[in-house]
C-alpha cells in the first residue's frame, strides 16, 4: 500500500514539474519573439501562457514584466512612426489650405477651425437650412441658419 502512495505522489510531483517546464518553455518562446521584434506573436504566446498554466505564478509574473516591455517597444515604434508621419502631413497642409477658410468667432470659440469654402455662411444664402457644430472641449454649441423667406 505505501508503495502505491509513493508511485501517486511520484507521478503527481512530476507531472507538476512537467506543467512548469512547459510553461518556461513558451516564456522562453515569447522571450525569443521579443528580441526578434515579433510583439503580436510574444503577445499570443504569453496570453496561452495564462489560459494552459494559470496556477505557474513565477512564469506569470516573469510574463506580466515581458509584456510591459512589449508595450514601451511598441510606444517607442510608433512613437517613431508617428513622428516621421508627422513631417509629412506638415508639408501637405500648405497644399490643402487652400480650400478652406479660417473661421473663429472670438465670442464663443478660443481656436479657430478650417472650414471648407463652399460651407461659407456668405456662400450659401441660397439655401434653406445650415446647420454647423463648434466644438470646444469645455463646450459644445449648434449654430443654425435659415436663410429665405420663411412662409
Amino acid at each position: 500500500m505505501k508503495n502505491y502512495f509513493y508511485l501517486i505522489f511520484l507521478v503527481v510531483f512530476c507531472a507538476c514539474n512537467n506543467k512548469e517546464k512547459a510553461a518556461q518553455e513558451e516564456l522562453q518562446k515569447a522571450q525569443m519573439m521579443y528580441e526578434n521584434q515579433e510583439y503580436f506573436g510574444a503577445r499570443q504566446v504569453l496570453d496561452s501562457i495564462k489560459i494552459q498554466y494559470p496556477k505557474e505564478f513565477p512564469v506569470l509574473k516573469q510574463g506580466q514584466l515581458l509584456i510591459k516591455k512589449i508595450e514601451m517597444a511598441e510606444q517607442k515604434r510608433n512613437l517613431i512612426y508617428c513622428d516621421s508621419l508627422l513631417k509629412i502631413r506638415l508639408l501637405e497642409i500648405e497644399d490643402y489650405k487652400k480650400y478652406f477658410i479660417f473661421e473663429k468667432d472670438t465670442e464663443y470659440e478660443d481656436v479657430g477651425t478650417y472650414v471648407y469654402k463652399t460651407h461659407k455662411i456668405e456662400q450659401n444664402l441660397q439655401k434653406n437650412m445650415y446647420v454647423r457644430r463648434l466644438k470646444n472641449p469645455e463646450k459644445c454649441l449648434f449654430r443654425v441658419f435659415i436663410m429665405g423667406h420663411l412662409q
